[in-house]
């Protein structure tokens, strides 16, 4: 046997009815949390499959994120030891007045590119190839700020042989 809407006073209905809503309710935040852990996982992946050192950091520039090839990179042997430090401070002095402004111009709204040269976590010496850019929240307003740097020491190695080379032959 089944019941009856009979069977049931109004007050059993409305108290059925307002179970069935938080039920519903309850589905759809479940399936749009895992939805959302989706994406991360997806976005995480993707970050982690690239070859170039991402860093995902506070529109002040403090680290929130560095992908696995960056940590590599940067020699870093666990993210949570630089989490929250200031991105400047990878920098040596000789180069902060264009990592500064490069943060300014991304804090700003304005994407921007450099080159320069900072230090690994155990003091290995790298050039690299460094583009600032904004991440706009849903507001359109900067919230974040990434960058993309990807190591060129190689590269500006054989320019300073190369430039090494042109001044010995016209010293000549």
């Amino acid at each position: 046997d089944s019941p009856d809407d009979e069977d049931f006073s109004e007050t059993d209905l409305v108290f059925l009815e307002a179970v069935a809503n938080v039920i519903s309710m309850t589905r759809e935040r479940v399936a749009a949390e895992v939805d959302e852990h989706r994406q991360m996982h997806f976005s995480e992946t993707v970050l982690n499959a690239s070859m170039d050192c991402i860093k995902v950091m506070t529109v002040d520039g403090r680290l929130e994120f560095m992908n696995e090839q960056g940590l590599a990179q940067m020699e870093i042997d666990a993210f949570e030891s630089v989490r929250g430090r200031s991105y400047a401070s990878f920098w040596p002095d000789d180069e902060l007045e264009k990592v500064h402004l490069g943060l300014a111009q991304a804090a700003d709204g304005v994407a921007n590119r450099f080159e320069g040269m900072c230090r690994t976590d155990k003091g290995a010496s790298r050039w690299w190839d460094v583009s600032l850019s904004p991440i706009r929240g849903v507001s359109g307003e900067v919230e974040r700020i990434v960058s993309v740097a990807r190591d060129i020491s190689e590269r500006h190695a054989h320019e300073e042989q190369l430039n090494a080379l042109v001044s010995m032959q016209e010293t000549k």
